[in-house]
């Protein structure tokens, strides 16, 4: 018994392991078709420097404003930096505001950061969505909004002073979500949603599979008779060997693409493509 086994499993290997695929992308397309929320937070990675301390004149400096009279003004000490950041709803199941269990809060790695002013840029359906930013402390700004549904979202600038460089993060909970999406988290996703479109492909290939093997129980006396067994059985092996090897070579370019944290250039442009059109600023 266990010699017919292994040999079943000699002769139909490759049909076994599209069939394999075939279940695990089946798999894949049913959670991808469950109803998630799935908010999705980008920081552009390019940044406007608006002062730079260091190679200023002397006698130049940045005076804020610290009151809404303008009456109150305190001189900033340190750099001044714009940077741009992105909020939407990736997910097919709406985020509404009776979902946020805890406030959503946007805030800069820097101890000594000070947010000097922001701004809302762009909100998808503005009238539904009434997306509001607060400033709350020196490095914190709180995020509201009434309801995002798929797609819909907003982008918004901090001017801070402190550290250039400094990340810009959020902080809340939500309901049913785990976590937040980063930049990185979504080029995961998308891989992820590719690998699973490749395993669709590879299930189209189970099927072929399964015809060759019908194929080969029918046909194949008569391509032995045809070309000869040798010839035959050689020809059988390079077709198997190199569907598989075609396969396999695809997983791992997915994999290792998957693995490797690509450069602040390609994710620059990965983030310009992730966003969705109804957020960006008319001057992207």
């Amino acid at each position: 018994m266990p010699t017919r086994a292994a040999q079943l499993l000699r002769d139909n290997w490759l049909a076994i392991a599209l069939a394999l695929a075939g279940v695990a992308s089946s798999y894949y397309f049913y959670l991808r078709g469950q109803e998630v929320r799935q908010p999705v937070f980008v920081v552009d990675p390019v940044r406007a420097y608006i002062f730079d301390s260091e190679a200023a004149s002397d006698g130049l400096r940045v005076i804020a404003p610290q009151s809404d009279d303008l009456k109150d003004t305190a001189v900033i000490e340190g750099d001044v930096t714009a940077l741009r950041f992105y909020f939407w709803n990736a997910g097919n199941r709406p985020i509404r505001k009776e979902d946020i269990l805890r406030r959503l809060r946007l805030s800069l790695g820097d101890d000594q950061a000070q947010v000097l002013s922001v701004r809302l840029l762009k909100v998808s359906r503005a009238d539904i969505v009434d997306a509001r930013l607060f400033s709350e402390e020196d490095r914190s700004v709180a995020v509201d909004f009434r309801i995002l549904e798929q797609g819909d979202g907003f982008s918004g600038q901090i001017i801070f002073a402190g550290d250039p460089a400094a990340q810009l993060s959020v902080d809340g909970v939500i309901e049913g979500v785990h976590g937040i999406d980063d930049a990185y988290a979504m080029r995961t996703d998308l891989l992820v949603q590719k690998v699973g479109v490749f395993l669709g492909v590879v299930a189209f290939f189970a099927v072929v599979a399964l015809v060759i093997m019908l194929w080969s129980r029918f046909v194949s006396p008569v391509g032995r008779r045809l070309l000869g067994p040798a010839r035959w059985d050689r020809l059988g092996q390079v077709i198997g060997m190199g569907t598989a090897a075609v396969v396999l070579l695809g997983m791992v370019l997915l994999v290792v693409r998957a693995l490797i944290k690509p450069p602040a250039n390609e994710m620059q442009k990965f983030a310009s493509s992730a966003v969705p059109a109804s957020i960006r600023p008319s001057t992207d």
